[in-house]
């Protein structure tokens, strides 16, 4: 799974193969072509500045704000 973050909010996308067969290493900008989101984190303030997956890949830390006003982290399971 790969998370992308744009617009204030954040997809989580598959990164199998069409058999499933594999796990696919893509770039980015392929993930936002065909592939169509597993989960939408959305109306996350501000601009999104980080995402990262926990070591075990069970949490997901979200960042995001509005620079020089506030700022938002959240951890999602």
């Amino acid at each position: 799974i790969a998370a992308v973050a744009r617009f204030g909010k954040v997809e989580l996308i598959s990164t199998k193969t069409a058999d499933d067969s594999h796990e696919a290493v893509v770039e980015a900008s392929s993930l936002l072509g065909d592939r169509k989101p597993i989960v939408v984190i959305g109306d996350l303030p501000g601009k999104v500045n980080a995402v990262e997956f926990s070591r075990h890949g069970t949490l997901l830390v979200t960042a995001s704000g509005v620079a020089g006003l506030y700022g938002h982290a959240a951890i999602w399971n």
